[in-house]
């Protein structure tokens, strides 16, 4: 009889069998590996160590290629990317430790933090390729939102205490909400929520509020790019958003219903697309599978790509600096094929790798 734990042995290695083997057929376009089957994954119990058995056809040439196609691949096999479907209730940091068990590793990353209530798309970076945070922190963020017109909130959404009601949003049009909209499109100063996780003299914001103090946040550089209404039910205003990183959409929520003159809280949101990323084929956390993990390059898909050669590779790779292409500047993408070799900046005539995947 099977116990819990060897069940969850057996899920992981055929998961990691599954994507090896859809790896090696789809995405890895290395003809040295072309005759190279998984036969066969064993996972050890504390799911620390997975041995991987192979099949490959060919003469003793053939195999020593393509055992050296598989060393090639292997930066590539440890660094992956998903796209999560978060549902309202749990935090960002619980998706983290769900995805951690389900797949069975333990270094897995988001690259942007979404409230509890909230729900929609996280962008989770498994192995090495949580080293790419850094480059998609500053992605725009679009999404869709309830707005509840008359009652605000010490939140500023509904896990909060009402703090204050009114009825001057019954007097108001749709049209009213949309003009009211397009006053905060654009570049302006936002302050966070009281109930944020913002700083203020190395305190967290949220603890200093339910202490019963005033935290004096600063104000931050955000920009609204669109900011549309799609739908009105009564108090409540559905809208599309487009904002730059670092937008609290919970504080343009407040500050709309400051302008409409009847006070307002953010009652629902869905987060829709992080860049270049969009919810489509983004999966429940308990449904992971391999249609979620996609290679480390699509992470950085919003940087100019450069290919490198073979020695190229091997000076990036221990770390070297390579001339740069004419026509290319800012952090960059340097691929071989379809692996993510690194990303590197420029700097002059060089480009200096800063996060190098490739072993």
């Amino acid at each position: 009889m099977k116990t819990r734990g060897s069940h969850r042995q057996d899920r992981v290695a055929t998961m990691i069998q599954q994507i090896l083997a859809q790896a090696l057929t789809t995405r890895l376009k290395d003809p040295r590996i072309g005759f190279v089957t998984v036969t066969g994954v064993t996972v050890t119990r504390d799911l620390s160590v997975a041995t991987v058995r192979v099949s490959i056809m060919g003469d003793e040439q053939e195999r020593a290629e393509a055992l050296a196609g598989l060393e090639h691949a292997s930066g590539y096999l440890r660094s992956l990317v998903a796209r999560i479907d978060k549902p309202a209730g749990p935090t960002s940091h619980d998706i983290v430790a769900a995805l951690r068990r389900v797949l069975g590793v333990r270094r897995v990353g988001h690259t942007g933090t979404l409230d509890p209530f909230a729900s929609g798309l996280l962008v989770i970076l498994i192995g090495r390729a949580t080293r790419l945070a850094q480059f998609l922190v500053g992605l725009t963020k679009r999404y869709r939102g309830v707005l509840r017109l008359g009652t605000t909130t010490d939140s500023g959404d509904p896990t909060g205490t009402v703090t204050g009601t009114s009825d001057a949003w019954q007097d108001l049009t749709a049209d009213d909400v949309q003009q009211a909209m397009t006053g905060f499109l654009g570049p302006q100063r936002q302050r966070p929520p009281a109930l944020s996780a913002k700083k203020v003299g190395g305190q967290r914001a949220y603890r200093i509020a339910r202490r019963g103090e005033n935290a004096d946040i600063p104000l931050q550089d955000v920009e609204i790019f669109s900011l549309t209404l799609t739908d009105m039910h009564g108090a409540n205003v559905v809208f599309d958003t487009l904002v730059s990183s670092g937008t609290y959409v919970r504080s343009l929520a407040r500050d709309l219903g400051d302008a409409l003159g009847c006070g307002a809280h953010l009652s629902e949101l869905r987060r829709t697309a992080v860049g270049p990323f969009t919810i489509d084929h983004a999966l429940a956390v308990d449904a992971a599978s391999t249609e979620q993990v996609r290679p480390p390059r699509e992470a950085v898909a919003h940087l100019q790509a450069v290919t490198v050669g073979t020695d190229e590779r091997e000076s990036v790779r221990h770390g070297r600096a390579i001339v740069t292409p004419a026509g290319v500047s800012g952090p960059v993408a340097l691929v071989d094929g379809e692996e993510l070799v690194a990303v590197a900046e420029a700097d002059g005539n060089r480009l200096q790798p800063r996060v190098v995947l490739a072993e």
